[in-house]
């Protein structure tokens, strides 16, 4: 028998823009991956607890991540660690870029 793990997604097109989001869950590892389809879409300025804080990766594209009083490239293929509480947001400065949030603070489940 395979062991392989289970992906689960969930599909959401967000209004007034052409942001599409998928939530995945491969074993104990939860996450969101958004979609962007024209340059200048935005995931607005947000922030996350210590419980639901997470790390993004760039998998297509680029984009520019700002805050309060800073702003910085995010690249291809590189990890982005955010801090509790760090607003932050996103935007597309390529068309069909694509960022993978995946949260930091997962409870592992024990395996028999």
């Amino acid at each position: 028998m395979s062991r392989r793990p289970q992906l689960a997604a969930r599909l959401f097109k967000h209004p007034q823009m052409s942001l599409l989001s998928s939530i995945i869950e491969v074993g104990d590892l939860k996450g969101i991956c958004y979609d962007f389809e024209d340059v200048g879409d935005i995931l607005n300025m947000h922030e996350h607890t210590e419980e639901n804080i997470h790390i993004s990766i760039v998998s297509r594209g680029s984009f520019i991540a700002k805050g309060i009083g800073w702003e910085i490239p995010l690249i291809l293929g590189r990890i982005y660690d955010w801090k509790p509480y760090q607003a932050h947001e996103f935007i597309a400065v390529e068309p069909n870029s694509r960022v993978i949030n995946i949260q930091k603070n997962i409870k592992i489940k024990e395996r028999k």
